[in-house]
C-alpha cells in the first residue's frame, strides 16, 4: 500500500505528540504588555478556566490571576491545574510572580467528568479559591490566600461536609492559620449546636505554590 494512504494518520500522530509535549513544556512569559496577550498566546491544548483582576498586593496597580488547565489529557488522569499570577506595575507591564500546580484539585476529583474547581474571588485583600466535589457526601473547600512577604500565603481554610440525603446537616471546620484557631460549626435544621473553638500551635504559613486543598 502506498505511503500517502498513511499520511493523514501520521500527521494526526505528529500533531497530537507536538501539542501534548508543547503544553507540557509551555513556559508562561516572564512579562507581558497586556492581560489579553497572556490568554491569546496559550497553546490550543491549554484553556483558561477563570480569571481575576485586582490589586492583590496593594501597590495601586491591577494584577492578574488566571487558572489554566490542559484540555488534551484524559479526564481520569492526575492532570495539574495551574494558578498563574501576574503583577502589574507603573510601567504598565505585567510580570510573572508565581505559578502553582497544587492549589487547585485536578480533574480526577470531579464527579462524572465534572471539575471540582468552582471559582475564585478577591475580597478584603485576600484571594479565595473554591472546590466542590463528592456524591453521597459532598465536600466543599474554601482556601484563602493573602499577599505577605512577597508571596501568597494560606491564611484560612474552610472545609465543609454536606450529606446529600440530609441537606439540612453540615459540618464545617475553619482553620485560621494566622491566629492558630480552629472552629467547628454544625448546622442542623432539627438541632442547635454551639460553635466549638480550639487553639493550636501556629506554624510558618504555607505558600500557594505548596498548598494542597483539604490538607491541614
Amino acid at each position: 500500500m502506498k505511503l500517502y494512504y498513511y499520511f493523514p494518520l501520521l500527521l494526526f500522530v505528529f500533531l497530537f505528540n507536538f501539542l501534548f509535549s508543547y503544553s507540557q513544556n509551555y513556559q508562561f512569559p516572564e512579562s507581558v504588555k497586556s492581560i489579553s496577550s497572556i490568554l491569546k498566546d496559550l497553546p490550543n491544548s491549554l484553556d483558561s478556566l477563570s480569571t481575576l483582576q485586582a490589586d492583590v498586593n496593594k501597590d495601586g496597580f491591577n494584577d492578574f490571576v488566571v487558572v489554566v488547565v490542559n484540555n488534551k489529557q484524559p479526564i481520569e488522569r492526575n492532570n495539574p491545574v495551574y494558578v498563574v499570577i501576574y503583577m502589574g506595575s507603573v510601567s504598565k507591564m505585567y510580570s510573572l510572580h508565581s505559578i502553582s500546580t497544587t492549589a487547585i484539585l485536578p480533574l480526577k476529583f470531579g464527579i462524572e467528568s465534572t471539575f471540582p474547581f468552582s471559582g475564585m474571588t478577591f475580597e478584603k485583600g485576600k484571594i479565595s479559591i473554591f472546590h466542590y466535589y463528592g456524591e453521597e457526601i459532598i465536600t466543599s473547600i474554601e482556601d484563602t490566600y493573602m499577599y505577605m512577604d512577597n508571596t501568597f500565603n494560606l491564611v484560612q481554610s474552610s472545609n465543609s461536609i454536606i450529606e446529600r440525603d440530609n441537606d439540612m446537616l453540615t459540618t464545617t471546620e475553619i482553620y485560621n492559620w494566622q491566629k492558630g484557631v480552629k472552629e467547628v460549626k454544625k448546622n442542623d435544621f432539627h438541632k442547635h449546636y454551639k460553635t466549638k473553638t480550639s487553639k493550636f500551635k501556629t506554624k510558618p504559613l504555607t505558600p500557594i505554590t505548596k498548598h494542597i486543598p483539604g490538607t491541614i
